[in-house]
C-alpha cells in the first residue's frame, strides 16, 4: 500500500507552501522586532505535522496488512 501520486504531490506543494509561509512570517517578526520565543512553534507546525501524517498512515497501512492477511489466511513473505 502506498500514497496516491497525486496525494503525495498535493502534500509536497502544500508543506512546502505551509513552511515557506512560516518562516517568511517569522522572519518578517523578526525584522520588525516583535519577533517572540512562541513564534519558533509556527515555523514547527509543517515539520511536526508531516511526521504526524507519515506515522498515521504507516499505522493505517500496518492495520490493513494485517486484516488482509487475516481474510486471506495467508503467512507474511
Amino acid at each position: 500500500m502506498r500514497i496516491n501520486y497525486f496525494v503525495k504531490i498535493f502534500s509536497i506543494i502544500w508543506f512546502a507552501g505551509f513552511t515557506v509561509g512560516s518562516f517568511s512570517v517569522s522572519i518578517g517578526l523578526l525584522v520588525s522586532g516583535k519577533f517572540f520565543p512562541p513564534v519558533y512553534l509556527i515555523s514547527l507546525v509543517p515539520i511536526g505535522a508531516f511526521y504526524i501524517f507519515n506515522y498515521l498512515f504507516k499505522k493505517e497501512v500496518k492495520l490493513g496488512k494485517e486484516i488482509l492477511m487475516q481474510i486471506l489466511e495467508a503467512k507474511e513473505i
